[in-house]
């Protein structure tokens, strides 16, 4: 919340062809209805199309699923995807919101309807010291994202061609703390800093959670479901509690800015509106599942509507080692002091 504003996220659909191993979503995300995608579309386009809507919003950001990657292959669904697109550079231009945010995974494919919903906000007004202005949300993960060097060298090339074809988009991405990224920073073959610079982008990031590809028998995040995951999933993905607590203590002492942004719940949306993608579901049946989730940033207990609590009061998606039960929050809290 900023000025006493918000941040109005939508998660359109849940579609994704990237295939992430760690994804929470499983097999459940490979497909969409069209009717459904529409549903959310519109909706989410008549609500943005009323002004009184947006009094309360500094930020508009569109989640997935993925947009670009054929997912809107459908004339209709194309047609009314560009249509909401054109609403948020609008409200952008005319100053009803601040900034917008859009989600990118650039792994796949030429890109080409990412490419044409840049030039909607080509001549939008933004300051570079701040966060106003349009955002892509990219994620980065050294294990179960890129699954070929193919898969690396396409994000590699749009995160640097759209930086030179669009100077003025600013990029945000989202890493997760897996074993295999905590070891390459902890032995410095991943600098953070070096990373930043390469590719103007700020950092956001996430503990690892249980994910649903190659192994539905995981269905709890308990310490033996863990390491199970890492066993039977994907390998140096839950890390240990002692190398992140140097991970923490390292981060801390290379760059204190960032160390804090650490799980800080005041960078995450206020209020998130999910388009839960249930296949088997009538449109009716759909309409029912696209549902509001509203944060409480209590920056003390950082509290999430529908998560179960910890003791300490901190969500149970923060009991993330393979090792331990202990809450990543109040170990951050320890590290620094």
């Amino acid at each position: 919340m900023i000025d006493g504003k918000k941040e109005f996220q939508v998660e359109l659909f849940q579609e994704c062809n990237n295939m992430c191993k760690f994804c929470f979503l499983g097999d459940g995300n490979r497909r969409t209805r069209n009717d459904n995608k529409l549903e959310a579309i519109n909706a989410t386009l008549k609500f943005l199309s009323d002004d009184e809507n947006l009094k309360d919003y500094y930020c508009l950001s569109f989640i997935g699923g993925e947009f670009f990657q054929g997912q809107l292959d459908t004339p209709e669904v194309r047609e009314s995807f560009f249509k909401l697109m054109s609403k948020a550079s609008d409200l952008l231009r005319r100053g009803l919101v601040k900034t917008v945010w859009c989600s990118a995974t650039l792994t796949l494919g030429d890109q080409k309807d990412l490419y044409e919903m840049l030039d909607l906000f080509r001549d939008v007004e933004y300051n570079p010291k701040d966060d106003s202005g349009f955002w892509i949300i990219a994620s980065y993960d050294t294990t179960g994202r890129f699954h070929t060097q193919k898969y690396l060298d396409s994000w590699d090339y749009h995160m640097l061609n759209i930086q030179n074809r669009y100077p003025w988009v600013k990029f945000n991405t989202c890493t997760i703390l897996s074993q295999h990224l905590v070891d390459r920073y902890l032995d410095g073959r991943l600098d953070f800093r070096e990373f930043s610079r390469k590719y103007k982008t700020s950092f956001f990031f996430k503990q690892p959670a249980m994910g649903g590809w190659g192994f539905s028998g995981l269905e709890t995040n308990s310490l033996e479901a863990r390491a199970a995951f890492n066993e039977k999933v994907l390998a140096e993905w839950f890390p240990t509690r002692k190398s992140v607590l140097k991970f923490f203590a390292k981060l801390k002492q290379d760059d204190e800015a960032l160390y804090e942004k650490l799980f800080n719940i005041k960078y995450r949306a206020d209020e998130l509106f999910r388009n839960f993608n249930y296949e088997e579901d009538t449109p009716e049946e759909q309409r029912r599942r696209m549902a509001k989730t509203t944060r409480f940033k209590d920056q003390k207990e950082e509290t999430d509507e529908g998560f179960g609590l910890l003791p300490c009061g901190h969500p149970n998606v923060y009991q993330a080692y393979v090792d331990s039960d202990k809450c990543w929050v109040c170990d951050r809290d320890s590290v620094g002091g």
